[in-house]
């Protein structure tokens, strides 16, 4: 079937490329055709409009062209077969209506028919309605971009801010991102690695030819600053957190400052068994994960949160992930050789006011923010491509010193500004965790239980 779908999608580009340059080359002569502008139907779309037709019973009718101009005043041809039943006319910003076009019939001898006008009208393209509905407002530490973009919506978006350029020293736009326009209501938080009070920020769209469509400037932005809430100000619940004493491991090393694992470096006598991390589970990802919960004690406007992981060291140093055969640690048994599919790939965050009430599952949650990667990702693009416990993690380092010189590993999620008075509750879930680079034939190995570990978590606030 998937063979014959193949085949039959080759012969009609063979057919529309054939009747194409045929057509193209033969202006001189036409046939007539007693058809009318009846038998065409059109769909408005984002950028353009859907001709549906209906062409004679005729073996002779290789195929339809239409031609027009576009939005930059350009000759357009568009060309379908005769055995499909609609083409799509493309080449528009804004909304257009009565746009004036021509359409032909081809015969296999490459003579067209007379010409048939239509028009057909158009909607806002995907840059078009980006640029009339996309919103610059403060953000923590920036500023933040939303939007929602309409069904179908193609082309791009560049993000820029009033800054001084670094080689020239002197006022320039600095371009902070560019992105794919697609359908949906999103937020990006931005902060600018030039800091500021105030920000000017310039948005320019795109279409998928390369046309730019549209400019937009926000002037005097407020910029949000953010801390660091002191884990003394919230306290985190987890109903299936991991203690060993023996091991260094419980809830106490999830507050205690350290986010790339350099505590172990303190010891007098190194134990490779001392974790001083924190793990939960089983089933603290997955399907039936357990929420982790945060009660900040009053709502507060909500940053951000951090998740940290431990970061990867020497062979022969640092805590030791190996399985109970090899292991003297008590928690052996979860680790079971690795770390990494311990570790979130997939966050979800829910927010609630505060509301009086002490049950947490009876509370009114509403989604405020999320983090996702694959968790086949390859393991240079993840967020824990630094961490410990691989053998192919991306920095090995050697002591406390490097340790600290090397930047901390975090996965983050942003927090519209837009919050009212705040949150003062926070619900986390862990969706899902990395897997390895390879399937394990030990069952154990593929952490199936769906434990959690996680280095440090922070949560920043105005």
């Amino acid at each position: 079937m998937v063979i014959t779908e193949i085949k039959m999608k080759k012969i009609i580009y063979v057919l529309v490329a054939i009747f194409i340059a045929a057509c193209s080359k033969s202006e001189d002569s036409t046939f007539l055709t007693d058809i009318s502008e009846d038998v065409f139907s059109f769909k408005p779309i984002a950028g353009g409009a859907i001709m549906h037709y209906n062409l004679p019973a005729d073996p002779e009718i290789m195929g339809i062209c239409v031609r027009y101009k576009d939005a930059f005043g350009s000759d357009m041809l568009r060309s379908a077969s005769s055995i499909c039943d609609s083409i799509i006319l493309i080449g528009f910003n804004e909304a257009q209506s009565n746009v004036p076009a021509v359409v032909t019939l081809c015969r296999r001898d490459g003579v067209e028919s007379n010409p048939i006008n239509i028009t057909f009208g158009t909607k806002d393209s995907g840059p078009v309605a980006f640029m009339n509905n996309v919103q610059v407002k403060s953000g923590w530490n920036g500023f933040t971009v939303t939007y929602n973009n309409p069904e179908n919506s193609k082309g791009m978006a560049h993000v820029f801010y009033l800054g001084i350029n670094p080689r020239t020293n002197e006022p320039d736009t600095i371009l902070i991102s560019s992105f794919n326009l697609e359908e949906g209501e999103d937020f990006i938080v931005y902060q600018p690695k030039q800091e500021s009070g105030k920000y000017d920020i310039v948005i320019r769209a795109e279409d998928f030819r390369g046309h730019m469509v549209k400019e937009r400037v926000w002037e005097n932005i407020d910029a949000i600053t953010t801390s660091k809430l002191d884990a003394s100000e919230f306290e985190f619940v987890c109903d299936n957190i991991v203690t060993s004493e023996k091991d260094k491991i419980g809830l106490q090393y999830l507050f205690d400052g350290d986010t790339k694992g350099t505590t172990w470096w303190d010891e007098e006598e190194f134990d490779r068994f001392h974790f001083y991390s924190f793990l939960a589970g089983p089933n603290a990802a997955g399907e039936n994960a357990h929420p982790m919960y945060v009660d900040m004690k009053k709502n507060r406007l909500t940053a951000q949160l951090r998740i940290y992981c431990m970061l990867g060291y020497m062979s022969g140093k640092g805590p030791d992930f190996s399985a109970p055969v090899y292991s003297k640690a008590e928690t052996a048994g979860i680790w079971y050789g690795y770390y990494e599919n311990m570790l979130p790939c997939k966050v979800t965050v829910y927010g609630c006011k505060d509301d009086g009430n002490s049950d947490w599952e009876s509370k009114a949650w509403e989604k405020i923010g999320n983090f996702e990667e694959s968790p086949k990702l390859a393991q240079s693009l993840r967020w824990t491509r630094n961490a410990a416990g691989s053998m192919y993690n991306y920095v090995r380092l050697a002591n406390k010193v490097a340790m600290e010189e090397c930047d901390p590993s975090y996965l983050a999620i942003d927090f519209d500004a837009e919050q009212g008075e705040g949150y003062r509750y926070l619900k986390i879930v862990i969706d899902d965790v990395f897997d390895l680079p390879w399937n394990p034939s030990d069952i154990n190995q593929r952490n199936g239980l769906e434990y959690v570990a996680m280095q440090e978590l922070e949560i920043y606030t105005d």
